[in-house]
């Protein structure tokens, strides 16, 4: 029999510091992955919030709830996956979206379609 889980979504529309005890207290509550907002115009940043919470929700999955490829280069938002990935290996996700309303305020039309591109390569940083 599987096992249902449920996730908890923390926008960082109050201080980040806000943002990691409600993740924090979701663990508690036997949350199973937090997701944290973003939308740039309308909220403090997703990954800031992200590396706050990392630190200090140890073993819970944590993921960007629909970053937009057009707010953000997508090499960016992998790189920021990717580091905040690297003291919680397999914690971290990052969901890419259409995202309106970080890109609408802007005048930039939301992105058509996002597809699942596979995992993202390892980092090869300090490797020769």
């Amino acid at each position: 029999m599987s096992t249902v889980r449920f996730a908890v979504s923390a926008a960082p529309c109050r201080p980040i510091t806000e943002v990691a005890a409600v993740i924090r207290t979701a663990k508690a509550r036997g949350f199973a992955m937090a997701w944290v907002g973003d939308s740039q115009l309308l909220q403090r940043d997703a990954y800031a919030a992200l590396t706050l919470a990392v630190a200090s929700a140890t073993s819970r999955r944590l993921a960007a709830a629909l970053s937009s490829p057009l707010a953000q280069h997508p090499a960016l938002l992998a790189s920021a996956a990717n580091t905040i990935a690297e003291p919680a290996p397999g914690r971290m996700a990052l969901g890419l979206g259409s995202s309106e309303s970080a890109v609408k305020p802007v005048g930039l039309r939301p992105a058509r379609a996002v597809r699942r591109t596979g995992t993202p390569p390892a980092s090869t940083c300090g490797t020769s």
